[in-house]
């Protein structure tokens, strides 16, 4: 009876020693990365918009930072754009109708000028050939008349001026006017959106690290994240079982209070060797080096992990 007893509690002890060398298990624990979103511009914090332990969604405002003084300049600066736009639209264009239709008056007068001058200046001449008038006065005549048809030249062109838009030089410095302008606006509204940050990824809000009120420095983080997919798994391994973790494998994860076992995947294998205590490289030693493993976990499963949170690894 004694030698059954010792030959099934070796039968077991050998089934037990073969279930650890082909399904070994590691300690490790959970370990996340923090996003801490902050303002590259200073001011005073005046709403955060999810709380410690909310969920932050992607596209949501998550805190605001007063930015009175901006916002009062971006309605100067957009007054000052659309003037801008206006006097632009305005030289390509030429002058307006009504504008035209005064020099075109100004043409009719002058034509009208032209013709009392060159009858008057006709009537003169006969005069002065018959000795009635003096030389002088019709020259006065013939430079009455030179004066009333130059005056019809002159708003001629002016007519067809008008109808042009402004020089090409004149188009050119107001286009770049209008980009300065257009610059200073583009500047401000960017102030203006840094001070109101948006989420990038869905992710849980850790922790406010400012109070509504308070002052925020330059590039201060004001909440501290963490996205779901920046939660992953760290262990070590013995560097004999080294060649049997490879990138995208898969393993299995246990932990006190999970409810079966949590699918990973390996994504970050150390590529130096670290030791567990200090000690100098002997044959010895050797058993004791282990590698840094990173493994992401399942989106599924992240609800059931807790940061710092102990773990069993299993291949």
């Amino acid at each position: 009876m004694i030698k059954k007893i010792v030959l099934l509690l070796s039968v077991f002890t050998g089934i037990a020693s073969c279930t650890d060398e082909t399904s070994p298990s590691y300690q490790g624990y959970v370990e996340g990365s923090f996003v801490y979103i902050s303002s590259p511009f200073p001011g005073k914090l005046l709403k955060i918009f999810a709380q410690q332990g909310q969920v932050a969604s992607a596209g949501d405002y998550i805190f605001e930072v007063d930015s009175e003084d901006e916002t009062y300049s971006l309605q100067k600066i957009s007054s000052d754009l659309a003037a801008a736009k206006a006097t632009l639209m305005d030289m390509k264009k030429g002058k307006r109708p009504s504008e035209i239709e005064i020099v075109k008056y100004q043409l009719l007068q002058a034509k009208s000028e032209a013709v009392k001058s060159k009858i008057q200046l006709d009537k003169d001449k006969t005069l002065f050939l018959k000795n009635i008038i003096s030389n002088i006065q019709f020259e006065n005549s013939k430079a009455v008349a030179a004066k009333d048809q130059a005056r019809i030249y002159e708003v001629e062109s002016q007519l067809q001026v008008s109808s042009l838009p402004a020089r090409q030089e004149q188009v050119l410095a107001q286009e770049e006017n209008v980009k300065s302008v257009e610059a200073n606006y583009n500047q401000i509204l960017f102030r203006i959106n840094q001070k109101k940050p948006k989420v990038t990824n869905t992710s849980q809000v850790i922790e406010t690290l400012f109070r509504e009120g308070e002052w925020v420095l330059a590039n201060e983080p004001v909440v501290k994240l963490l996205p779901p997919e920046n939660v992953k798994i760290k262990f070590f391994i013995p560097q004999e079982k080294l060649p049997k973790i490879t990138i995208d494998k898969k393993i299995r994860v246990t932990c006190d209070g999970c409810e079966g076992e949590i699918n990973a995947s390996v994504y970050f294998i150390s590529p130096t060797a670290e030791y567990t205590p200090p000690m100098i490289y002997s044959n010895e030693s050797r058993k004791k080096l282990v590698y840094l493993i990173e493994a992401r976990v399942e989106k599924k499963y992240l609800s059931s992990l807790r940061i710092g949170q102990p773990v069993k690894v299993l291949q």
